[in-house]
């Protein structure tokens, strides 16, 4: 509700409901009059209250313990793995090359006719590089003399530690290592056109994010109208189509059907944006007021660019983390055939791996919430200072590093404990292959988790306002979102329908740009994989807006 500018109240009346939330609110914090919340004081309307707790602070030494607890798993998956486990080969026999004291110095796959995968594989203790070349090998049952095997040799060389290839597929495997290289020259040489693309989309962004500053009325109603004028032309097409006289009887029938279908459906997205016009009115104001904030305090814009990059490396960190764990794990054969292998763990390294991933959970949680809180908190005392306070965005730095990094810490922790039952359910319904009790997880984990992370956020919110703990504010939160159930749907979904939409329409008009200067300029003579490059600008363009 703090959302909506209070200049919009007397304009559009469905935001009449937030001023009476900031009243009810800043009577019970300071427990005034209605008279005396308008004649001022040291009331919300006012500004946030900086005289507060510190709240929930028992849960950074949780934090910290978990920490300490996470490094030492990794130190100790880190000096206890075998990397080579992930690539183990078995022979005929079954018998993992290289890792038992039988074939410790037999660390190669090799199989007995070239190219052939379905022949007799021997470990070896180096592949041979020419023909009638002298093999040392451990014998199978096909095989009792390694002499016969020698006897019909091929040039090989080894691949991954673990296995002999013979030259042809040696060339493909430079093949394919030349053609990463040609990318990456190519890759090079594009440089100066992925800056123009970086530099396009973000005046791009920026031009859209002013414009819903200073016309938010016109890119709304313009977003809607378009909606509805795409569903009408796209029935109408069909429909004039269906009288096509090239088209069977029945094509006729199923594109004049699709016709009307898509009209009812832009006839009926009318019906619904005229019965929430106020909504939609509402959902101007807090389009504006946000694009205010953020054009005021476009440091707000630099807090997810460090949250994303802190949880890359994070990423970063639990991948390796995973590997090693998971190579700790004994090699089995993979079906008791061929010679891949998979990894089998016992129960305790399972525990561990579990373990492992809850602490990420807990910390990428932790990196998200407290990215979302610093924001929520700046726009708080932006808003409620009517944009009077001096760097707002460092007062919440402050203020939520101070008071409240306890409850971001409890916050995302029972995000983390739910993503990880949901998890360890998954993975019982997958080794079961039951398909019903997988699906049965799926839709828990979007429902549940979406709705922990919705409340979350609203609790700190609340925290933001009045400076209560999680439990408390999560509660409130909960009951203001139940209370506007319908306010809140609407504003969010058409809020993220006209950013899609914006996104969109940059990512395009970038991407477009891009292809441009590629094939109509030098470049082009730079460029021998034009799509991939295309991919490239849209990912860049989309993830920029």
């Amino acid at each position: 509700f703090f959302f909506s500018s209070r200049r919009r109240h007397t304009r559009f009346l469905p935001v009449s409901w937030a001023r009476r939330c900031v009243q009810e609110t800043g009577q019970k914090l300071n427990n005034k009059s209605e008279e005396d919340f308008y004649d001022g004081g040291d009331l919300l309307v006012s500004g946030v209250p900086k005289q507060r707790e510190a709240t929930d602070q028992w849960c950074i030494i949780v934090l910290l313990i978990g920490i300490i607890t996470y490094v030492v798993l990794l130190g100790v998956a880190v000096t206890s793995s075998n990397l080579l486990n992930l690539t183990t080969q078995f022979d005929s026999d079954m018998r993992p090359c290289g890792v038992t004291s039988e074939t410790l110095k037999y660390p190669y796959l090799y199989y007995a006719q070239k190219d052939t995968h379905d022949s007799v594989r021997v470990c070896v203790q180096e592949c041979p590089t020419t023909k009638d070349q002298d093999i040392a090998c451990l014998p199978v049952k096909a095989i009792r003399d390694c002499q016969s095997l020698s006897a019909n040799a091929y040039s090989s060389h080894p691949f991954s530690s673990s296995i002999c290839i013979s030259d042809d597929q040696k060339a493909l495997k430079d093949s394919i290592s030349d053609g990463m290289n040609s990318f990456l020259a190519e890759l090079r040489s594009n440089i100066p056109v992925i800056i123009v693309v970086t530099i396009l989309a973000i005046l791009l962004s920026l031009l859209f994010l002013y414009s819903l500053n200073w016309c938010s009325a016109v890119v709304i109603w313009g977003v809607i109208a378009s909606v509805i004028g795409l569903f009408l032309l796209i029935g109408i097409y069909f429909i004039s189509e269906s009288g096509s006289p090239e088209l069977a009887d029945q094509q006729k029938a199923s594109m004049a059907v699709i016709g009307i279908v898509f009209i009812c459906i832009g006839l009926l997205v009318s019906c619904c944006i005229c019965c929430l016009r106020k909504r939609i009115q509402f959902l101007i104001a807090v389009s504006e007021t946000a694009a205010k904030y953020l054009t005021s305090n476009f440091g707000a814009l630099v807090v997810p660019i460090i949250s994303g990059i802190a949880n890359i490396t994070l990423q970063c960190i639990f991948i390796y983390g995973m590997v090693n764990l998971y190579a700790c794990g004994n090699p089995v054969p993979a079906d008791g055939k061929s010679a891949n292998s998979k990894i089998e763990l016992s129960q305790g390294e399972k525990v561990t791996m579990y373990s492992h991933m809850f602490f990420f959970y807990w910390f990428s949680y932790f990196l998200i919430y407290l990215s979302e809180f610093i924001i929520s908190f700046s726009v708080c005392i932006w808003y409620f200072s009517e944009g009077q306070e001096d760097y707002p965005l460092l007062q919440s730095v402050k203020m939520v590093f101070r008071y409240h990094l306890g409850s971001v810490v409890i916050g995302a922790l029972i995000l983390a404990i739910a993503k990880l039952i949901i998890t360890i359910i998954k993975s019982v319904a997958r080794e079961s292959k039951n398909p019903i009790a997988a699906l049965i997880a799926t839709i828990l984990e979007t429902i549940i988790l979406k709705c922990l992370e919705f409340i979350g956020t609203h609790a700190f919110i609340e925290i933001a306002l009045k400076g209560t703990s999680f439990w408390p504010s999560a509660k409130e939160g909960f009951k203001l979102i139940v209370n506007n159930f319908a306010t809140f749907g609407v504003s969010i979904g058409m809020f993220d329908l006209v950013i899609f939409i914006g996104t969109l329409s940059v990512t395009l008009v970038t991407t477009f740009f891009g292809y441009l200067l590629i094939t109509h300029t030098s470049f082009k003579e730079n460029i021998n994989t034009p799509f991939l490059f295309i991919l490239l600008y849209i990912v860049l363009s989309f993830l920029i807006t």
